[in-house]
């Protein structure tokens, strides 16, 4: 079809170059239209996009039929499902949680097969090929029984391919115990343990040409060289770097046979995609005390992509929230980490992830990334406005504050001063705000300065004199009082007490040595001090 498309290009591109005498205008328009072609050439072509290839869970339906499509099969679909002979039964099994599509035979003569030879497009370079899998009815242990394959040029006959077609293959053999069954590597000729019950296997190739990596079934960074194969049955790699049937055959069809033995076999949620591409991962920005924005470039064939997040360079552990954490969208190029420490050492990487309905794929690790968390950024409150206690950001009107910030480079406050420390005398209730930026670091704070009104009333202090030195002191007082004030007591200038006014005359009690006393009034007040 590639080349199809180019030579009509080229041909459009010829035509294009024929004078035609006295009329401008369409060859104008002849012109844009080829250039429009050419632009969609370059774009189809200069970049391969990636889809999903084939999933089937064999739930929407219980006929077989509904997922064949001899002509032109949908990505759930196959070009054939078929048995020959009465011997070998095609059903859809609903018994269990999920439906399968099961293969019963029970006479020697007969097969059964699925087979998707409508080629995948693009031609796939390495291929993910995953289901559940599990065998019984039979008590005759039988080499090579099943067989599963890909490659290139597959039909629909109930019958292996040729290896000249097969770019890899692994058969399924069944043992003298009823439920148990056995891979089998047929390129060395080996077999795997002996498996039971429904296991989930996973068939990895790599046609690519290099060395690529993938996110393994047991959450492991897995290496595959070009031309081999891995396979899995749940969380256990039983065949590592299988050569390949054929090296020169491509990765477009696929076909399972069961051809030999009386055996029943299940097959449930298929899944098969090329192995994602690999983000690069870009130095995080911004950053700052207790978050970082990590980065990377997107690419094409995912659903979204895997970060994993860690204080420890090997990933020994990870932060909260952050191991293996999916983040959806393949254009999605960066994700926010929050909840972090200050002046802390975090790693990070990321995984193109292919998400979907019945499982998932990932690539391999990207690099990773190093992050420095920034310290935290503080303001500090300096004053003396009478009120108690000092410095917490609640002043009189009239009095001043010194704001001092802490951990910069540079510092640019709301009043447009850019000193570490200013001075302010707001006359209202004011925020403060400073950024300060320390190299990659960029950090905000704000303070809340709170003013409070000056007392409306003067009121007269009352007792004092003097005593007997062993008596019980002298009573002092006010004369009135505010209700919404509270009064301050002090000796020689230190804090003694504090009384709420009641907008009456007030007492203090008796006091005793004789010292000089002071009565400050202050307004009731709520104080908020923030960064």
């Amino acid at each position: 079809m590639k080349k199809l498309f180019l030579a009509s290009l080229y041909f459009l591109s010829y035509l294009s170059k024929i004078s035609i005498q006295g009329v401008k205008q369409p060859r104008f328009k002849t012109m844009s239209f080829i250039s429009a072609l050419l632009c969609l050439g370059m774009t189809m072509w200069g970049e391969i996009v990636w889809g999903q290839l084939l999933q089937q869970d064999f739930s929407s339906s219980t006929t077989v039929s509904t997922y064949v499509n001899a002509a032109a099969p949908t990505n759930g679909q196959f070009n054939a499902i078929s048995t020959t002979g009465a011997g070998t039964e095609l059903s859809i099994n609903t018994g269990g949680a999920n439906n399968k599509l099961r293969f019963n035979r029970s006479a020697n003569a007969n097969a059964g097969s699925y087979s998707r030879t409508t080629d995948f497009s693009p031609t796939p370079t390495t291929l993910m090929y995953k289901f559940n899998l599990a065998v019984s009815g039979s008590a005759t242990a039988v080499t090579s029984f099943g067989v599963f394959q890909i490659g290139s040029g597959f039909g629909t006959a109930n019958a292996a391919e040729s290896i000249a077609n097969t770019y890899a293959r692994f058969a399924l053999n069944t043992t003298a115990t009823d439920g148990t069954f056995l891979i089998r590597d047929i390129t060395n000729g080996t077999n795997s343990a002996n498996l039971s019950g429904t296991q989930a296997i996973t068939w990895v190739v790599n046609n690519s040409g290099a060395t690529t990596t993938y996110r393994a079934p047991d959450g492991t960074n897995e290496s595959i060289a070009n031309d081999v194969a891995d396979i899995w049955a749940g969380t256990v790699k039983l065949f590592n770097d299988v050569a390949i049937q054929t090296t020169t055959q491509t990765i477009t069809d696929l076909k399972f046979v069961i051809s030999m033995s009386n055996a029943i076999v299940d097959i449930d949620d298929l899944l098969i995609d090329p192995i994602p591409a690999i983000p690069t991962a870009n130095v995080a920005n911004p950053i700052n005390s207790t978050s970082f924005m990590a980065n990377w470039i997107a690419v094409a064939g995912v659903t979204g992509y895997r970060i994993d997040v860690s204080t420890a360079s090997d990933f020994s552990s990870f932060v909260p929230g952050y191991e293996n954490l999916y983040v959806a969208g393949q254009a999605t190029n960066s994700h926010n980490i929050t909840g972090l420490n200050p002046n802390t050492t975090y790693y990070y990487r990321v995984r193109g992830a292919a998400h979907y309905t019945v499982g998932e794929f990932a690539s391999g690790n990207s690099s990773t990334q190093t992050v420095q968390t920034c310290s935290a950024i503080t303001i500090t409150v300096t004053e003396n406005s009478g009120n108690l206690p000092q410095n917490d950001g609640n002043i009189c009107l009239g009095e001043s504050a010194t704001l001092t910030a802490s951990g910069g480079g540079t510092y640019a406050w709301s009043t447009t001063e850019t000193t570490a420390s200013i001075e302010v005398t707001p006359n209202i209730m004011t925020n403060y705000t400073v950024t300060v930026t320390n190299g990659s670091c960029v950090e905000t704070a704000m303070v809340v300065i709170t003013i409070n009104p000056l007392p409306m009333f003067v009121f007269d202090v009352t007792g004092g004199g003097s005593y007997c030195g062993i008596g019980p002191g002298v009573e002092m007082g006010l004369d009135g009082s505010e209700a919404t004030a509270r009064y301050f007591f002090y000796r020689n200038s230190a804090f003694e007490t504090q009384i709420p006014g009641t907008g009456n005359a007030l007492s203090f009690g008796s006091v005793h040595p004789p010292r000089t006393y002071n009565i400050v009034p202050q307004p009731t007040v709520k104080v908020v001090l923030s960064t």
